[in-house]
């Protein structure tokens, strides 16, 4: 294919692949920043793991008594997800496959989707592990850790003098 829109085409699909590659590199390193800063040295990552990883959106919250950490898992079967507690880190971790097919009278197109995600999340002292639930719903995971009302975060108001 030596055609100017074959050699475009291809030159914008590279171009996508490199700004995806920054994208996942940028993000799994705030990721693993943010929730758990050791989690980042704990393992060295493979060149390639950020191609094949997907880093599903986590928001993390602490209410009255607990820490609910939810995830928009789309396309994902709930035997795909797993919750544990590993030291004082939540970790979920999953595996997705989608495949996407599109059959008209003029064309024909499948697209298959494949991936491992991974994210965690450092407990706060005194969290009980032994009591954590995990739900999954309409895509959405909820992993709800109850705390001890000592370890919620505590608002100061310091006066500027």
């Amino acid at each position: 294919m030596t055609n100017g829109i074959a050699e475009r085409s291809l030159a914008e699909r590279r171009l996508r692949d490199m700004e995806e590659v920054f994208d996942h590199l940028f993000d799994g390193l705030m990721a693993d920043f943010a929730f758990a800063p050791r989690r980042f040295f704990l393992r060295p990552r493979r060149r390639t793991d950020y191609l094949e990883r997907w880093l599903p959106e986590m928001d993390v919250v602490q209410e009255e008594g607990k820490l609910v950490a939810r995830m928009d898992l789309p396309g994902v079967e709930r035997k795909d997800i797993d919750v544990r507690v590993e030291g004082d880190l939540l970790i979920v971790q999953g595996h997705r496959e989608q495949a996407k097919e599109v059959q008209r009278e003029d064309y024909y197109r499948a697209e298959r989707v494949a991936g491992e995600f991974s994210r965690c999340v450092e407990l706060p002292d005194g969290a009980d592990t032994g009591n954590i639930q995990a739900t999954y719903k309409d895509g959405v995971l909820e992993v709800v850790v109850p705390t001890p009302k000592a370890a919620l975060v505590k608002k100061v108001t310091i006066p500027v003098k």
